[in-house]
Order: C-alpha cells, then structure tokens, then sequence
C-alpha cells in the first residue's frame, strides 16, 4: 500500500516537472507569444465599433437574460443573491471556453508564424491535446 502512494507522488512530481519545463519556455518565448496575441486581437476587433469592450459587454448582457428569466419569470428563489451566484460562476467559465476555443484556432491558423520562428513546439503541442 504504501509503495503505490510513493510511486503515484513520484508521478504527480514528475508531471508538476513537465508543467515547470513548459511554462519556462513559454516566458522565455513571451515576446513572440504576446505579438500573436496583439495580432489576434486587432484582427478580431478590427471594424468593431466597441473593440475589446464587447469582450465584457456580451457576457453581462447574457447574465442580465438569464437573471431576468430566472428571477422573474421562473421564480428561482431558493438562491439568495442569485445574480451574484449565477456571475461568479459563468463569468469564468465562458471567458474559459472561449478562450480555449479562440486559442485552438489561433494555433491552427497561424500554423505557419509558428513553424517560422523559434517556438518550443512541445509546448503548444501539449496545451492543445
């Protein structure tokens, strides 16, 4: 019993390596990773008339519906502050997902930027999978 636990903490540290490894290399390739993301972002808001703003304004719209629908119309109201509950947790998750969403297709679109430059390919490799 007591060997099992000692060789699943020599994986989980190894692992936590691995971690470390990858997110050395990505700051040291920081500049490069930062101008994809500037490149990223002018393309998507070019032509925008709120830019970036609407990267915070659509989720607080999608809250203020959703409040709407569940207070009002379907009286949930066994939450106390349930704006405030429903905020803290789907706020972060749809900056998650469209996040991982928008970082998969900026790999796969400037899939040849990054094949030009020196970039750790281990590490998007990993992120990506």
């Amino acid at each position: 019993m007591l060997l099992s636990t000692v060789g699943s903490s020599c994986h989980h540290i190894g692992v936590l390596k691995d971690y470390v490894r990858i997110l050395s290399e990505l700051w040291r390739f920081r500049a490069l990773v930062w101008a994809l993301v500037c490149r990223h972002l002018n393309a998507r808001y070019r032509g925008s008339t709120l830019g970036f703003i609407w990267s915070f304004l659509n989720p607080m719209c999608l809250i203020a519906v959703y409040s709407l629908v569940f207070r009002y119309y379907v009286r949930f109201e066994s939450v106390p502050h349930y704006t405030l509950f429903m905020f803290a947790g789907l706020l972060p998750w749809l900056w998650f997902s469209s996040g991982l969403l928008e970082a998969v297709g900026s790999i796969s679109a400037g899939g040849s930027l990054i094949t030009k430059a020196m970039f750790p390919r281990r590490s998007y490799r990993r992120f990506v999978c």
